[in-house]
């Protein structure tokens, strides 16, 4: 049973190393609905979620698009709540919290929760490729691999360290901004 959990380790790892590196060629910018992003990315986690009895808080906007493909903006967002469900394995209440608002054409995200938060020691170098704050479970490449699809368009990703309860990132991504409204501020210039 131990080495079937290493081979699927080594498999994984393998694949996101592959997909670290082919990145680049992979930028294919759409209007990607951050509702429906998050819920995939909730789904691919679900049953890990539902044994630790892990509360999910999600923002209920469903009108916001961002500009990035979904099938890489979900594999962020996996990453993420991946991260949370480590850091959560010994708090009483786990929660998890997803939000996003859109301001000035941008989608602002945040992924928090109520874990043991990420030591500030670690906090400079928890983006660095390999660097995992837990070098027996993580292969170090989710959030490396997180923070270059966000860049690739146009976006980022920081730890929050004023954040005192947990660890909680935040995301900034372009906004598709609706016809309608592109219309009106169009015509407001004129």
């Amino acid at each position: 049973k131990r080495a079937d959990k290493s081979i699927r380790n080594a498999v994984d790892m393998t694949r996101q190393i592959t997909d670290y590196t082919k990145l680049d060629s992979r930028v294919r910018p759409e209007p990607t609905p951050v509702v429906e992003a998050v819920r995939e990315a909730l789904e691919a986690n679900e049953q890990r979620i539902a044994d630790m009895h892990v509360r999910v808080h999600v923002t209920p906007d469903s009108n916001t698009q961002a500009m990035i493909n979904g099938r890489q903006m979900v594999m962020v967002l996996s990453n993420l709540i991946r991260n949370s469900l480590d850091a959560l394995t010994r708090a009483d209440s786990p929660e998890i919290k997803i939000e996003w608002s859109a301001a000035r054409g941008c989608v602002n995200m945040s992924v928090s929760d109520n874990g043991e938060g990420v030591a500030p020691e670690h906090a400079s170098r928890i983006f660095d490729m390999f660097y995992s704050t837990r070098p027996e479970t993580g292969t170090g490449i989710g959030l490396a691999l997180s923070k270059k699809i966000l860049e690739m368009y146009n976006g980022s990703i920081i730890l929050d360290n004023s954040y005192s309860d947990g660890a909680r990132f935040k995301l900034q991504v372009p906004q598709v901004i609706p016809e309608s409204n592109s219309a009106q501020h169009g015509e407001a210039g004129n």
